[in-house]
């Protein structure tokens, strides 16, 4: 049987229907003995459902437009982020500690 590891690199594929029948019948395998696995799969393939199925809709421009310039700066006022020794950090996750 495939590991998880093995399973979550075919996942995409698997869901999209682009595995060969060996790999799908490995996979299926795999779902039937492995619970979280057989969740995320589930779970993953309800999102899709939902999504693909969900009607889309124009909002009128009253309600958009504040929608759009709130985001906008939520946006411009995030922290800088400050590379240190290959790790991004931001200024205000870790304030400095009180003496």
């Amino acid at each position: 049987m495939i590991t998880c590891e093995e399973f979550f690199a075919e996942f995409g594929d698997y869901l999209e229907n682009h595995v060969s029948p060996e790999v799908c019948k490995e996979l299926e395998l795999h779902l039937s003995q492995c619970r979280a696995c057989r969740v995320l799969y589930d779970s993953s393939r309800e999102t899709v459902k939902i999504v693909t199925e969900s009607i889309s809709f124009e909002l009128p421009e009253t309600v958009s437009d504040p929608i759009i310039r709130s985001r906008h700066g939520e946006v411009a006022n995030r922290p800088k982020l400050v590379r240190s020794k290959s790790t991004i950090i931001s200024r205000n996750l870790f304030p400095p500690p009180l003496l």
